[in-house]
């Protein structure tokens, strides 16, 4: 199972390379290990913009 994910490849970024496939039990995970995977830049999420209530029709 581990070869099969070597094959996988690596997912690269201008940083760093990640494994595409990593195998973790639940008891590695319960010890504490993480995964390797690349930082999200929360820069590049926009966040919507907030819709007034006064501008919403009423219902009655």
């Amino acid at each position: 199972m581990e070869k099969e994910a070597i094959k996988a490849g690596f997912y690269e970024t201008p940083y760093a390379k990640f494994p595409k496939l990593q195998i973790v039990t639940i008891e590695e995970l319960f010890a504490g290990k993480k995964l390797s995977l690349p930082w999200i830049d929360p820069a590049s999420f926009k966040k919507a913009a907030k819709e007034h209530i006064s501008k919403q029709a009423s219902l009655f």
